[in-house]
């Protein structure tokens, strides 16, 4: 993928740059045999994830495709969003949500908050007679992913390390191309999931979790 930048220094699209060729390199093991599906996805149906990781790979590594990083620091939310199917428009005269949280007192970030955060589009219209996302994996993308797929990172992302910056992109990729949502996040919250399969096939963070123990 071609990658483009918007509002980040070079020093920030450097490193954002190396965590994407990290998590390259890290996604070529997700599909390799022995990978441990179970820790992370238990009894969910194979060949699904199996394509899921593929449509993964063929567009993180796809030549034609462009990704566009934009720097939120100190951003604001209009949109509530619970998952592709579940975004709405906060009230008008809402503030929104702060993607990272200011501490009253001092009214400096405490370091908690969104690290990142992403778009997807329903796709829905385009498979006659689909109800479900279940419904979009005949698609070669689960969501819409563009030819400038946008990418949100606040300057929370750039506290964490490099496996987990680029855990943090693929996290973010797969709710542009699987289509995922956030159940749970962290690696707790994402191995009890792993008790409704069809959920943990289709939480972005699971995707993140089983990218780091590859």
């Amino acid at each position: 993928m071609k990658l483009r930048f918007e509002k980040f220094n070079d020093q920030q699209a450097k490193k954002v740059a190396a965590d994407f060729a990290c998590m390259i390199a890290m996604a070529a093991k997700t599909t390799a045999t022995g990978a441990p599906l179970s820790d992370w996805f238990g009894a969910a149906d194979r060949v699904r994830l199996c394509q899921n990781l593929k449509k993964m790979q063929i567009v993180i590594n796809d030549p034609n495709r462009t990704a566009t990083f934009v720097n939120r620091a100190g951003g604001v939310l209009k949109v509530q969003y619970h998952s592709l199917l579940h975004s709405q428009l906060l009230p008008e005269k809402s503030p929104g949500n702060l993607l990272e949280d200011i501490d009253p007192k001092t009214k400096k970030k405490t370091g908690t908050g969104a690290s990142a955060y992403a778009f997807p589009v329903n796709r829905m219209n385009e498979v006659r007679s689909a109800t479900t996302l279940d419904d979009l994996d005949v698609l070669d993308t689960s969501s819409h992913v563009g030819s400038g797929m946008r990418l949100y990172l606040t300057s929370i992302y750039f506290d964490s390390d490099d496996a987990h910056r680029a855990a943090t992109i693929y996290h973010e990729i797969t709710h542009k191309v699987l289509a995922c949502e956030d159940f749970a996040y962290d690696e707790a919250d994402c191995k009890n999931l792993t008790a409704t399969p069809n959920r943990a096939i289709r939480n972005a963070d699971n995707y993140a979790m089983f990218l780091l123990h590859c």
